[in-house]
């Protein structure tokens, strides 16, 4: 997509993954897993941070996103590192990602995007098109456990639809 300039603030960068609402394109008819191959093509290029750490998945229709949290807090008040993704956020992009019940810093988010814009761009060219608001922001989430030793990372995720695909980072081998 030409030139594209890594974002310098966090709101570049929130602009940046919003972009990305446009710019996504639906799978062809039947291709649901599309989907999915975006998102585990992101995390490949990025190193497949998602294979670092232990992970919890909460899949579901109702309670996804209050069950993570009670997660979250449980392994947090166990002595654990614990990094939190949950959506939407209400007023900051930032509230998707918590580590002990912090927002990531603007940095930290400017640093996660610049990582992603080089990776979105190449795949724009490929067959299933560039990753979408949700795979980015799903990667976003991976930016702050670089450099740092995560212990458990809870997840409430899913795609709407009983026959949309569902995953999760896997569960390291530790």
């Amino acid at each position: 997509m030409g030139d594209v300039r890594t974002p310098a603030t966090s709101a570049e960068a929130v602009a940046y993954v919003e972009s990305l609402l446009t710019r996504a394109r639906a799978p062809a008819p039947g291709d649901e897993r599309a989907k999915l191959r975006r998102t585990e093509e992101l995390l490949r290029r990025l190193g497949s941070p998602h294979r670092a750490f232990p992970s919890v998945l909460i899949a579901g229709t109702k309670g996804k996103g209050s069950t993570a949290a009670m997660m979250a807090s449980v392994l947090q008040a166990a002595g654990f590192r614990v990094g939190l993704y949950t959506k939407p956020h209400l007023v900051d992009y930032r509230e998707r990602v918590r580590v002990n019940g912090v927002l990531i810093a603007p940095d930290e988010l400017v640093a996660a995007v610049g990582a992603l814009v080089p990776h979105v761009e190449a795949m724009a060219e490929t067959p299933d098109g560039p990753p979408s608001y949700f795979d980015a922001s799903v990667a976003v989430a991976f930016g702050p456990s670089r450099g740092t030793r995560w212990i458990w990372r809870s997840w409430r995720w899913g795609w709407a639809g009983a026959s949309t695909p569902r995953t999760s980072p896997s569960r390291s081998s530790r």
